[in-house]
């Protein structure tokens, strides 16, 4: 499913359990509990993930970086902050792949400043 069918079937949805797939545009970490602005493209608005410690992989989520792309298991519900009307409450979170930049961050930054480390390491870089 994807964030505009929720947002123009919302009330059909309300209560259910739904699998999404997209990036987490923004993610606001507090000791036991956390929120994820998650966007897939398809719409202008963001969906609002909330966690909580409760889940087994707290920890691992709550390390998750803007940019990443997971795909989320949650049930829909009314959400009792402003600013939304819903929010999808997370059962579980799984990593597809993290933010690219940071990738070429530690392949292009990283690895030539260390790169004196081990003189048999050979990068070598295509523009």
């Amino acid at each position: 499913m994807d964030v505009k069918e929720l947002y123009e079937n919302l009330n059909s949805y309300m209560g259910k359990t739904i699998t999404m797939q997209g990036w987490i545009r923004n993610h606001r970490k507090q000791k036991e509990f956390g929120f994820i602005d998650f966007s897939d493209g398809t719409y202008f608005k963001h969906v609002q993930l909330v966690y909580d410690n409760k889940l087994k992989d707290f920890d691992e989520i709550a390390k998750l970086k803007n940019g990443s792309s997971i795909e989320v298991n949650g049930v829909v519900s009314t959400s009792s902050g402003k600013g939304q009307s819903f929010e999808v409450t997370v059962k579980t979170i799984t990593l597809l792949s993290i933010f690219v930049f940071y990738i070429f961050y530690i392949i292009f930054i990283l690895l030539p400043i260390f790169s004196y480390l081990n003189p048999q390491l050979k990068i070598y870089f295509i523009f």
